[in-house]
This record gives structure tokens, C-alpha cells and sequence, in this order.
């Protein structure tokens, strides 16, 4: 068998229907029925999971969104854990790195839950006195797009093979996008987002999350690799851990980085958990001769083995 990836997604592609789907699979219901059994969710979170009309917007308020999307990756993991006979890489885009390590095990489920819950009230508060959002651009150059940001009082968060993603108050957010319209720039994508995660705006929420961390029973499997979201580089150990999730909530992404890394290591297939599959298609376009699907494509579950077996042979 060729060498896995397996990528937890982000925020922003999440869908009312998507813990719905997971009721045909034994694992995943009964999973999310003991983490509702614990009482660890915060309320709001469980009572919409409960709900027979949940509220569409909780589904995208930050502070509840990242327990959701990380409840939903480790609930189909427990399915797909089944059906593939070993991962050597895990790695997450945004809050997708912090549910990397629950779903390779470095953190139980409960932690996990626990540990992004706080990260989400700590981000939440950070970014409640004033107004911000973000936006994708594509088709600037990096050092122009670097220069603008700082005349324009803004932040590179995300390094995506092929675009940007930008932060930061939102009268200095419009100006940049009239400014990168005036330099060139090939496409301006407004994102739906509240909080300027990766941007030196969210160290405050670093500094708490950092000391919530240290609680945090962390243990980095040694047969398996997980990557750092600010570096591309493989974590060794706690240490390591801590500092990576710290860093991430202030300091930009490298998903190129991370691409990169994940060609480095020799892997093959790539695995993305969603929701969405935005990453898969990005995988696609950085690393040619590679085979990589989100789990949002397949419409049966059952059916990624067979998927394995085939592409296996032709990576």
C-alpha cells in the first residue's frame, strides 16, 4: 500500500446535513452519542445536535462552528479508520491542525473537544472590539501583496499554493481590496469570516490558549507524522505540539508548506475528512501523480476501499 495523508479541513465549507449523513454508519452515531453522553460539549452545541430544526447560523458562529467541525471529523474518522490499513501523515488547515491531533490520537476526543471549545471562546473574545473579515486574492505577486498589507494596516494569514488569504479590520480589509484591484490582482474572494485567525490581532487569544495547553494530555504517536501549520515541519514531541498550536492562532499559515512536506514524505494517496474538499483539490494541483479525494465525494462510505485498492495500483 502507498503512503497515506489524511488533512482535516477548515472552517467555511460545513453543511446542515453533514452529521445527517453519518447516521447510516453504526461508528459514527455512536460515537457522537458518548461524547453527548459526556457532557462535554458546550450546551448550545449539544442542544443543536439534538434539535430536529437546528438554527443554521450557530452552524457558522466561530465560537461553536470549531466544536462542531472538530466533533464531525473525529465522528467519521471512527468510520473511516476501518476501512484503511495505516496513515503515515496527518496534518489540518486552520483549525483542522488542532483536530489532526485528535484524530491521529496525539489528544482523546474529550481533550480535543475541551481544548477547541476554549480555542474558539478565546478567538471569539479576542475579535469581539471591533469589526473584521478576510478575503482570498489570487493573481498578486507575495511581495506586492506584503507591501499592501502593511500600508494598508493588514495581514497575510494563509499561504496557499496559489492565493492568499488576508485578515484584519474591515475599512482597512476594503481598502487593501481596492488597492490589490488597482495593482492587478487577478481575483478578490470575500470570505464569510468574523475573526482574523493566523494574524498578530489574535495573540491575546494565543497567550490563554497556550496556558490551557498546559493541562492537555498531548502524545505524539512515534509511527506517525504530524505536521507543524506555520512550518511544514514534522513535531517530535509536546513541546513541539504546544508551540504549534500556539503559534498558528497569531502567526500565517504555510499550507504550501505543508504540501510540500506532505510530497516530501512520499505520500501518495491524500485523504481529506471535510467537510468540504477544498484541500483536496488543492492537493491535486500542488502534487502532480498523486491521488487525492475528500471523503464528501464519495456517496457510500464502504466504497473508499475499494478506491484504495484501485488507486493503489496506479500512484
Amino acid at each position: 500500500m502507498k503512503k497515506i495523508a489524511v488533512l482535516c479541513s477548515g472552517q467555511g465549507r460545513q453543511e446542515m446535513d453533514m452529521f445527517k449523513k453519518l447516521n447510516a454508519y453504526p461508528e459514527c452515531s455512536s460515537f457522537i452519542k458518548s461524547i453527548l453522553d459526556e457532557n462535554i460539549l458546550s450546551p448550545e452545541v449539544s442542544n443543536w445536535l439534538s434539535s430536529n430544526s437546528p438554527d443554521e447560523a450557530l452552524l457558522f458562529d466561530n465560537i461553536f462552528a470549531q466544536e462542531l467541525i472538530c466533533l464531525y471529523q473525529l465522528a467519521i474518522w471512527q468510520k473511516v479508520k476501518t476501512l484503511i490499513p495505516k496513515v503515515n501523515l496527518f496534518t489540518g488547515y486552520s483549525l483542522g491542525e488542532a483536530c489532526a491531533y485528535a484524530v491521529s490520537e496525539a489528544l482523546t476526543p474529550s481533550a480535543a473537544l475541551q481544548l477547541i471549545r476554549k480555542r474558539a471562546e478565546f478567538m471569539t473574545e479576542a475579535s469581539a472590539k471591533d469589526e473584521y473579515t478576510m478575503f482570498g486574492l489570487i493573481g498578486l505577486p507575495e511581495n506586492k501583496a506584503k507591501k499592501l498589507a502593511e500600508q494598508c494596516n493588514c495581514h497575510i494569514a494563509i499561504y496557499n499554493p496559489d492565493n492568499l488569504v488576508i485578515g484584519g479590520q474591515k475599512n482597512d480589509i476594503c481598502q487593501m481590496q481596492k488597492a490589490c484591484e488597482s495593482a492587478g490582482a487577478e481575483r478578490i474572494v470575500p470570505l464569510q469570516i468574523t475573526v482574523p485567525s493566523h494574524t498578530p490581532i489574535m495573540k491575546n487569544a494565543a497567550e490563554k490558549f497556550q496556558s490551557s495547553l498546559g493541562d492537555a494530555e498531548l502524545k505524539l504517536p512515534r509511527n506517525k507524522i504530524i505536521l507543524e501549520g506555520v512550518s511544514g515541519r514534522r513535531v517530535f514531541n509536546k513541546k513541539m505540539a504546544a508551540k504549534a498550536l500556539t503559534s498558528q492562532i497569531y502567526t500565517p499559515l504555510r499550507w504550501d508548506l505543508n504540501l510540500s512536506a506532505i510530497h516530501e514524505y512520499g505520500c501518495q494517496i491524500i485523504l481529506e475528512l471535510g467537510p468540504g474538499k477544498a484541500l483536496a483539490n488543492m492537493t491535486r494541483q500542488a502534487i502532480h501523480h498523486c491521488e487525492s479525494r475528500s471523503l464528501d465525494e464519495f456517496h457510500d462510505l464502504n466504497d473508499l476501499s475499494d478506491w484504495l485498492k484501485s488507486v493503489s495500483n496506479r500512484v
